[in-house]
């Protein structure tokens, strides 16, 4: 059985396993900025820390609502901040207006379900349920989890391209989540027309995005039942009710 379906199973049990609170340990946040400067024009990097690990208590918890237009699994709060978690596999990817949600208080946090397969096959060797697998992995592994957004990143995208731009000129940089992913010990040179777009273009902070609505075709990979329905929250199977047994297999034909 692989970890979507066992995912899925779990999914009736949460609140009631949960209640209205559940403890999270979150990994660092981190930013990097691809920045040129001078005359050569050379790539270089800058990564910044947003936010260190930390252990946090999300209060009224609610499974399965909306939020910036989209399905999400949990929604919890941190005192007046939202806070949100989606949960990914190989057929579901984060919404793109998670990443710029309308509701620039909240945090949203991607939880990767690709290591659950391997903890559930040895449930029964080492005598463990699937539930307590499962409680396990969302409130203590690091790892699997990534920011989309953070409520103070744009302070430290600022901070930091402050201190970057003393004393330089010609300075054009991009922004980006989490660290460089380029791993280069050295400093690659770019042509002296590359023109990076500044941050407020880069990272739309606080931007509500309007997209027309998108037509999609869905399919429920428990009952099989196929429906057309928005890409933003028509995802929910009409006959099962519940949006997590969906997977998106194709767009609709425009007329």
């Amino acid at each position: 059985m692989s970890a979507r379906i066992l995912f899925i199973c779990q999914c009736a049990l949460w609140q009631d396993s949960f209640g209205k609170q559940i403890k999270l340990s979150l990994p660092e946040c981190e930013g990097t900025i691809e920045y040129y400067e001078g005359v050569l024009r050379f790539a270089q990097w800058k990564e910044f820390l947003v936010s260190k690990e930390q252990d946090l208590i999300l209060d009224d918890l609610e499974v399965e609502n909306t939020f910036s237009g989209v399905a999400v699994d949990l929604i919890g709060t941190i005192g007046t901040f939202k806070f949100v978690v989606y949960f990914t596999h190989p057929e579901r990817n984060v919404p793109d207006n998670l990443f710029n949600p309308t509701d620039s208080k909240c945090g949203v946090i991607q939880i990767s379900l690709d290591l659950l397969q391997t903890q559930f096959k040895t449930a029964k060797s080492e005598g463990k349920t699937y539930h307590e697998i499962l409680t396990d992995f969302l409130t203590n592994d690091r790892k699997s989890k990534i920011w989309i957004y953070h409520p103070r990143f744009e302070r430290a995208v600022s901070l930091a391209i402050e201190n970057l731009q003393k004393g330089s000129s010609n300075f054009k940089y991009t922004v980006s989540y989490g660290k460089n992913k380029n791993h280069l010990n050295y400093l690659a040179p770019k042509p002296y027309k590359y023109e990076s777009v500044d941050l407020s273009r880069s990272h739309n902070f606080n931007i509500e995005i309007n997209q027309p609505l998108k037509l999609v075709n869905f399919e429920c990979v428990m009952c099989k039942l196929q429906w057309e329905g928005y890409e933003a929250g028509g995802n929910q199977c009409p006959k099962c009710k519940n949006y997590l047994y969906s997977k998106q297999i194709g767009t609709v034909a425009t007329k």
